[in-house]
Formats: structure tokens, C-alpha cells, sequence
């Protein structure tokens, strides 16, 4: 019975530590958006304003934030993915969180940035400038950080322990 209950204490650390590899995550991350079903729940401009006592981080450069989408998706009752819109002025930033384990492994963050505001007569919504972030997790920890940018403007510690922050506010997140 002891030897049983090693080998599958062993199993679980094992299924784990596989994904401290990058292509092991992107390979779980590709099995997550492959999911056909979800539960989902949604939280249409939820309140993650900067005056929020739920103030996230990630929004903190946008200006004059108009809307915040929330999306919690589960699988088997176990959270899969949390998607995060932030709808502003002259920009808009869509994050994708994905949970394998109860624990983070990936987060992709796509920033549009307009040089005008999207209600002035000349904006135009093809021009824009687009800046990607992925980030790897293992254990809580950011692993790899890819940018479209050459220069990253926050060391990797400041940006894991931001990302970590906001993770645990949508996680938590509820209207109630």
C-alpha cells in the first residue's frame, strides 16, 4: 500500500515537472485551446478599474479604460483559461491565461496601440502598432519571456510577480 501511494505521489510530480520544458507547455497550451467544451463564465466590464479595490496591474499603462471582459473558462471543473479584454481609448490589450494544475504556465498578452484616439475622425483601426508578450511558468516562476520588443522595460522578477498578482485577481474574481 505504502509502495502504491509513492509511486503515485511520484506519477503526479512527474506529469508535472514534464511541463517545466517550453515545448511541453506550448504543447499543453495547444491541448487547452483544443478543448470543444467549456463551462465558461463571463463578467462584462468588471470592475478591475484603477480605483478598484481589485486593481490589476496589467492595465495600468492604458488610458481612459472603457470596458473590461472577463472570461473564466473550466474544464472538468478545473480551470483551463482565463481571457482578459481591456478596451481603451487609443488601445486595446487581450491576455490569455492558461492553468494547468491550478498553476500557471502560460500567459499571452497582444497590445494594440493606435497613435489616435479611436474617436477621433481619423482614426484608422489598420493602423496600429502590435506588441506581443508570452510568458512561461513553472512552479510560480516566469521561465522564459518572449517579447516582439526589442527593449523589455520591467525586469523579469517585477513582471513575474505582476503577472502572478493580476492571475490571482481574475482567478478570484467574482460580482457577488
Amino acid at each position: 500500500m505504502r509502495l502504491l501511494l509513492l509511486l503515485i505521489l511520484n506519477l503526479q510530480s512527474f506529469k508535472h515537472q514534464q511541463c517545466k520544458n517550453i515545448d511541453c507547455i506550448k504543447e499543453k497550451v495547444e491541448a487547452i485551446d483544443s478543448i470543444n467544451s467549456f463551462d465558461s463564465e463571463t463578467f462584462d466590464d468588471a470592475d478591475l478599474y484603477y480605483d478598484s479595490d481589485r486593481k490589476v496591474q496589467e492595465a495600468f499603462s492604458l488610458k481612459n479604460i472603457a470596458v473590461v471582459d472577463l472570461v473564466k473558462y473550466k474544464s472538468n471543473g478545473e480551470f483551463k483559461k482565463i481571457t482578459v479584454s481591456f478596451d481603451a481609448q487609443q488601445s486595446n490589450l487581450s491576455s490569455n491565461y492558461y492553468v494547468l494544475e491550478d498553476k500557471l504556465i502560460f500567459v499571452k498578452k497582444i497590445l494594440k496601440s493606435y497613435s489616435v484616439s479611436k474617436e477621433s475622425e481619423s482614426f484608422d483601426s489598420s493602423k496600429f502598432q502590435l506588441i506581443v508578450n508570452e510568458y512561461y511558468f513553472f512552479d510560480d516562476k516566469l521561465i522564459k519571456w518572449e517579447s516582439s520588443l526589442d527593449r523589455k522595460y520591467l525586469s523579469e522578477s517585477e513582471e513575474e510577480k505582476k503577472i502572478l498578482n493580476d492571475f490571482n485577481i481574475y482567478s478570484e474574481y467574482s460580482e457577488d
